[in-house]
């Protein structure tokens, strides 16, 4: 069985002085991290002199229709493990409880 993770309501994106996120991967991939709770994220490698910025899914997912478009996958750290999930799996999610 595989186990699956739902993105919290408040994520937490290491970003610079012009509110990029901190990029990394392998050739032909662009990850970047988004973490669960904000001590995590403090406390992160990719954290170290930047600003944390806190979005909402929705927040994150204009990003990464615009301005963070060449972005391929997202290292999701819900809390004490992470996962990576695809860009246009981050992008089909739907907030749970939410009704179109």
């Amino acid at each position: 069985m595989v186990e699956t993770s739902t993105m919290g309501d408040v994520l937490y994106v290491p970003v610079d002085d012009h509110s990029e996120p901190y990029r990394w991967g392998p050739e032909g991939e662009v990850t970047i991290s988004a973490f669960g709770d904000f001590w995590r994220c403090w406390r992160s490698p990719e954290s170290k002199g930047k600003v944390i910025r806190a979005l909402a899914l929705e927040d994150l997912q204009e990003l990464l229709r615009g301005r963070w478009s060449n972005v391929t996958e997202v290292a999701y750290h819900p809390g004490s493990s992470g996962y990576i999930k695809g860009r246009d799996e981050i992008l089909e999610t739907a907030k749970e409880g939410v009704a179109d």
